[in-house]
């Protein structure tokens, strides 16, 4: 059993000169960590784990309306169940993990407009709390030596994560029909609800495959050939789900060999 704790103080001055306005506060945070280890046997381990993050808050000291110049920590809880194992006699590894994060009053970068002139193009940009979100994974890992030369890896992993219901995003809230709103009730909500949403930049799923042949030239001089691939599928580039960043296959191949320990070459 393990418990390991972290207390933090942020104070943050912020000073807007064309207003002489200061605002201060000082941001205090403790973020535990809590984990239960368990060696079944000499060949697996199995874990769990409950840890807390969090990021301070902080102040947007030039934004033009009050209630957006302070904005909140963004903070979650991540719970993790997972299993490390060695099999068939050493020749095989696999590690795998289950996941959930409550994920709290998420930080993102927004537009900074006036209300009474949303299509002013002079816009700047202010962080504000966008809502809350839940993340649930698995994660799979494993290598095997299939014979002395052949060594085979792979890994796969897959999430979802979501906002929460009712989470609103002023990005696409904001503005005048017509003129600057950025959605119209139909590609998207224009009071800002992106409950139910996936939440941008998330690949939902990711694969890698690596295959590595290791040789001899003498007992001195060795060489490898590996050819690694790896997947993403695609996801949104933004919280209203309407841009679509596409899924994405990458190949490597390398070789390279080691002269007698003192040179080494790579290509």
């Amino acid at each position: 059993f393990g418990a390991e704790g972290r207390y933090s103080e942020t104070e943050i001055t912020a000073i807007d000169n064309r207003r002489d306005a200061t605002l201060n506060d000082t941001f205090k945070e403790f973020t535990p960590r809590f984990t239960v280890d368990y060696q079944k046997n000499d060949d697996m381990l199995l874990l769990a784990s409950a840890a807390r993050g969090a990021k301070a808050g902080g102040f947007n000291v030039t934004a033009r309306q009050v209630q957006d110049r302070t904005f909140d920590p963004e903070t979650n809880w991540t719970y993790e169940l997972g299993l490390k194992s060695t099999l068939a006699g050493g020749d095989l590894i696999f590690n795998a993990s289950i996941f959930y994060t409550d994920w709290n009053d998420i930080k993102v970068n927004a537009a900074d407009e006036a209300p009474k002139n949303p299509s002013d193009p002079n816009v700047p940009s202010i962080t504000q709390n966008l809502g809350n979100a839940s993340v649930y994974g698995v994660e799979l890992a494993t290598r095997y030596q299939a014979t002395d030369n052949l060594s085979i890896d792979a890994t796969f992993s897959h999430t979802d994560a979501t906002y929460s219901d009712d989470t609103v995003d002023s990005r696409f809230s904001r503005g005048v029909i017509g003129v600057s709103a950025p959605c119209d009730n139909v590609v998207c909500n224009t009071n800002g609800n992106i409950g139910g949403n996936e939440v941008e930049r998330t690949p939902p799923t990711q694969a890698s495959l690596g295959i590595q042949w290791d040789g001899d030239f003498s007992d001195d001089d060795t060489y490898f050939i590996r050819v690694d691939t790896s997947w993403q599928s695609e996801f949104f580039g933004d919280s209203a789900n309407l841009s679509i960043i596409p899924d994405r296959f990458l190949m490597n191949a390398s070789m390279g060999m080691r002269i007698n320990d003192k040179l080494s070459v790579r290509v």
